[in-house]
């Protein structure tokens, strides 16, 4: 390449002349003056040349390199240089080479907040226990974060009154920037971030099952008061639900914010900003709150007896909090995570059916509690009404038209679904109980006895999704003779978009959903091997031998892919092509008995005592006659959030004797 492409005496009379031009020498004397006098102080003159990227950094911030290197036009240099084409091209490739990794100055623009997470003190629920069996697994404690659709989580520890968590849960702060450097941006910035760190404190049993132990919103902004960026707290955490006064532990943390911000805010200012954010958050509420009482009141003018009905406007969370229900729902897309309306049905049924532990016998209502929706993913499980409210959203967000319905089922039973409106007044009820949809038939129209539908709900009192609110104001809410034509007033009562809206901006974020970590093919060989050794085991304690038919166990992976296949599309399966593999396997005189199940979990001893309920079950694993053959598979399917669904066959081939 040619060498004069760039003159260094050139290139240093360009840089003189600006500086004499603009005066540039007297401002950079003046921004070092104070740096350089500190530093001569505490160090010698031959130790000066260390302290230059401390001395750049100040003119960096002082703007004055930026703007001595915008006014610099390399063309010219490079155009008096009489430089070849090939020559430039090559040095537009040396200088792409040379640049900073655009992902390195996005970062730049990023601060983390970090919850550095040491130890727990005072869980005394954990001394109550008895003490653990030898070689027999303990009981572990999980914390989850999640801040702004970030989420973290902490190693799991053994469950004892002193867990040692040491961990840190990270998160990114996306401050607005304006194209400055991270260490440019003030703590001002930051402090208008309002939303909080919700950590979620989870206790997992050796079966798997998962406990909601506390729930409770950290309030990070305190850190942008301190000097070095770090502040130790200690936060007490609190129990669920009717015992959201009593303290169950104590976490040591330390909030830091990398890198440090520039120009911290005093205390003062911070807690001024927080209660100003209460007082408008209060407002809405309140304004919310007096809405509702007038619009409830015209509600029972209409018919005294509307007092029975389900009309649910507040409810509260997991922290005995009231919020109101038109808050639990918002559209959530999830890529392709879930790629169906009727995937998202079977994906939601798959946690756990869970109800508020109590103590002692009391009311149904008293004991109502709707989990944030980062509790219910974390936990895994909830009520009908955390279960409907959560596909709501995913209906939502695949585009359909969706309300969650509060309602009864069965003898008074209160309950919670999901409908849909198509474009036809197609109505569907979606019961994730059951992963089942059903067409519903007023008793209004002129439906014949077998298209009526077998849904097992009984009454509906109201409807709501995150826009609109509708009370059944008809004058039965039996649901046979129930009108869903939610346009006319006589029949539904509405609610002020006007008023939904405002409270729905308080809402914070929403988690974001995490794919599955989960070998299932692993999964699946654990699972049967484990399962093949409690036959064997349970078959000789009653003096029975074992012989596995390995071709036949394969064969039954068909079945098991088909009912899987069944309850993510919605689609009656299709069982001839199994019945046509197992037809030559099954010698003539010989019986084949087979029991598909299906779990939400991998423990191979419930699944064992499961089965052994069912007669058919018993009768299986007990077979016993003339060559008798046994047969076991399972396949482990994952979801995200692991959720799994776990599909079993069971199945022998023997030939009987009279």
């Amino acid at each position: 390449m040619n060498n004069t492409l760039i003159d260094r005496n050139e290139l240093r009379d360009k840089i003189h002349e600006y500086l004499r031009e603009k005066d540039l020498k007297t401002r950079i004397k003046s921004a070092l003056s104070s740096k350089e006098n500190k530093i001569r102080q505490k160090i010698s003159c031959s130790k000066l040349a260390a302290e230059e990227d401390s001395l750049l950094k100040i003119l960096h911030q002082q703007r004055i390199v930026d703007e001595l290197v915008s006014h610099l036009v390399f063309s010219d240099i490079a155009k008096k240089a009489e430089t070849t084409h090939e020559d430039f091209k090559e040095l537009q490739q040396n200088e792409k080479t040379d640049t900073v990794d655009s992902s390195f100055l996005k970062d730049q623009n990023v601060y983390k907040v970090e919850i550095r997470i040491k130890q727990g003190r005072a869980f005394v629920e954990c001394l109550l226990e008895p003490p653990p069996i030898i070689g027999q697994p303990l009981p572990t404690l999980t914390i989850h974060g999640h801040f702004q659709g970030q989420r973290s989580k902490s190693t799991p520890v053994p469950a004892v009154c002193e867990p040692e968590f040491f961990c840190t849960l990270s998160f990114d702060l996306h401050a607005k920037t304006q194209g400055l450097i991270a260490s440019d941006v003030r703590a001002s910035s930051l402090s208008e971030i309002d939303s909080p760190v919700h950590l979620v404190l989870v206790r997992t049993e050796p079966n798997g099952e998962n406990k909601l132990m506390s729930s409770c919103f950290l309030e990070w902004r305190k850190v942008l008061t301190s000097p070095n960026g770090c502040l130790s707290i200690h936060t007490e955490l609190k129990g669920i639900g009717v015992e959201n006064k009593v303290p169950i532990g104590i976490l040591d943390m330390e909030l830091c914010v990398n890198p440090t911000p520039k120009s911290l805010i005093t205390e003062c200012v911070l807690n001024t900003q927080l209660s100003l954010e209460k007082t408008q958050y209060d407002e809405k509420q309140i304004l919310f709150l007096t809405y509702s009482k007038l619009w409830w009141q015209e509600y029972l003018e209409i018919r005294p007896e509307h007092s029975l009905r389900l009309v649910k406007i507040f409810t509260q969370d997991e922290n005995a909090v009231a919020l109101p229900v038109v808050c639990y729902v918002k559209p959530l897309r999830v890529g392709r995570l879930i790629e169906s309306p009727q995937e998202a049905l079977w994906f939601v049924s798959l946690f756990h059916q869970q109800k508020c532990p109590v103590v002692g016998k009391v009311g149904i209502t008293s004991q109502e509690q709707w989990n944030n929706l980062f509790a219910f993913l974390v936990v895994q499980g909830g009520g009908s009404e955390d279960h409907a409210v959560f596909l709501c959203s995913l209906l939502l967000g695949f585009g359909l038209n969706a309300y969650v319905c509060i309602g009864t089922v069965g003898k008074e039973v209160p309950y919670a679904w999901v409908i849909t409106f198509g474009r036809t007044d197609n109505i569907t009820f979606w019961d994730v109980a059951s992963a089942t949809r059903y067409k519903h038939c007023s008793a209004q129209k002129d439906c014949s006895k077998t298209m009526k539908p077998k849904h097992p709900f009984k009454t509906v009192g109201c409807i709501f999704n995150h826009q609109s609110f509708f009370a059944n104001c008809q004058p039965t809410d039996s649901i046979e003779r129930c009108c869903f034509d939610l346009n006319d007033p006589s029949k539904w009562k509405s609610m002020s978009t006007d008023a939904i809206a405002l409270i729905s901006t308080t809402i914070p974020s929403w988690p974001t959903m995490l794919a599955s970590t989960i070998d299932v093919s692993k999964a699946s060989l654990d699972l049967e091997e484990q399962l093949k050794v409690l036959i064997t085991e349970h078959r000789a304690d009653k003096g029975l031998t074992t012989y596995w038919d390995e071709n036949l166990c394969f064969i039954l992976s068909s079945a098991l892919s088909t009912c899987e296949i069944q309850g993510r599309s919605g689609v009656p399966a299709y069982h001839e092509d199994f019945q046509d593999a197992v037809h030559p396997l099954v010698p003539e005189g010989h019986t084949f008995k087979a029991l598909p199940v299906h779990f939400c979990h991998r423990n191979a001893w419930k699944v064992f005592k499961e089965t052994l309920r069912s007669a058919l079950g018993e009768e299986i694993i007990c077979c016993h006659g003339d060559k008798v053959r046994m047969a076991v598979r399972a396949h482990v399917y994952a979801y995200p959030e692991n959720i799994l669904s776990v599909w079993i066959m069971f199945s022998t081939k023997y030939k009987c004797i009279i």
